[in-house]
């Protein structure tokens, strides 16, 4: 199987936090026409990655593996805030 790679950039006009982007990426997903969605998210260094495997089960089996990779030049605020937020918990 081989996998799709997407690199989006966010910008913050569509918001300034990791929950945003979240919001932003399901309702993303939210578009792909499959009875199976799995996601991973991943905090990196300078992206969020969003592991997906996608699919349908049933007679007509079958799977997609998507990785969405989002940056951009606010991304080092936006996950700077995230970790100051895990480290405090």
């Amino acid at each position: 199987m081989g996998i799709l790679v997407r690199t989006l950039e966010f910008t913050l006009g569509a918001g300034s936090s990791v929950s945003d982007i979240d919001r932003e990426i399901y309702a993303l997903i939210g578009h792909i026409a499959e009875q199976v969605v799995v996601v991973t998210r991943t905090v990196a260094e300078d992206v969020i990655q969003y592991d997906l495997i996608v699919g349908s089960l049933g007679a007509h089996a079958h799977a997609h593996q998507i990785k969405l990779e989002v940056g951009g030049r606010n991304m080092a605020k936006i996950l700077g805030r995230y970790r100051e937020i895990q480290a405090s918990s």
